[in-house]
């Protein structure tokens, strides 16, 4: 749920010299209001929700008690009402190289510019999973992978 860039209009052969006004890695660029109300709605009721949103449900679906819906995405934990919302927390990480192998290895509409994950993406990550340790925010788990 990023913020809208529909004040953007993309034409054919059209070129964004300065990427770094498109960057995803900070919570700024997310609609954390959005995403609390998405989250609230599907508590409130999950079954709407699913059906609001043209998933077919079977009958032992509706009669299912335990609900649950999966997170994912590193800054979750930087906003304090939407990390309230969760009853449980986990936090995965991987190593630098691997998350930088992963990065490189994807295909955006506008792609990555040179020197992009060393001299932003990777510090900002540091940067906002410090703040979210620092908070307090009670994680249940948090591992390295791999």
């Amino acid at each position: 749920m990023y913020k809208s860039f529909s004040h953007i209009t993309i034409l054919p052969f059209c070129v964004f010299p300065n990427v770094t006004s498109f960057i995803l890695s900070v919570i700024t660029a997310i609609d954390m209001e959005s995403m609390v109300n998405t989250v609230t709605a599907w508590v409130e009721n999950p079954v709407k929700f699913a059906r609001s949103h043209g998933i077919a449900l079977s009958h032992s679906d509706l009669d299912e008690d335990v609900q649950i819906l999966i997170l994912e995405g590193f800054l979750l934990y930087n906003h304090k009402l939407l990390a309230n919302m969760c009853s449980e927390r986990y936090y995965l990480s991987i190593p630098y190289e691997e998350c930088k192998r992963r990065r490189s290895g994807r295909n955006y509409t506008v792609p990555d510019p040179p020197g992009l994950f060393d001299g932003h993406v990777w510090p900002m990550y540091l940067k906002h999973r410090q703040e979210m340790e620092a908070s307090g925010v009670s994680i249940g788990m948090s591992s390295s992978v791999f």
